[in-house]
């Protein structure tokens, strides 16, 4: 039987991730990404991130030098579970410039975003 997920980035790879044989009804560690305008920021994010619950890991790409943080938390994976934490964390992100911009699961073939 098919969930009936929203039509949305989310809810489509929740979707996949179904389709997959993936067991939705057990805990997962799910990374959400989070774009950060410079590595100042980042370091002054991991704190608040860390602080809510989150494992958060500063990742700089030596080619370009963008800066991003990946925010993992053990949860089970519903639609609205993911849609409150990537709210959670554009709350903490929004007052610096940063945004949370899609998430992973292991089993995941591609991100939400």
């Amino acid at each position: 039987m098919a969930n009936a997920f929203p039509d949305d980035a989310d809810g489509d790879v929740l979707q996949k991730l179904v389709d997959d044989g993936l067991d939705l009804s057990k805990s997962r560690t799910v990374e959400f990404t989070i774009t950060v305008p410079d590595l100042l920021t980042a370091k002054s994010l991991l704190e608040l991130i860390a602080a809510s619950g989150y494992i958060p890991h500063l990742y700089v790409d030596d080619e370009d030098g963008s800066v991003s943080l990946y925010c993992a938390k053990d949860m089970i994976l519903t639609y609205e579970a993911v849609i409150e934490k990537q709210d959670q964390l554009n709350a903490l992100c929004k007052p610096v410039g940063a945004e949370c911009d899609g998430w992973l699961v292991e089993g995941s073939s591609k991100p939400a975003n």
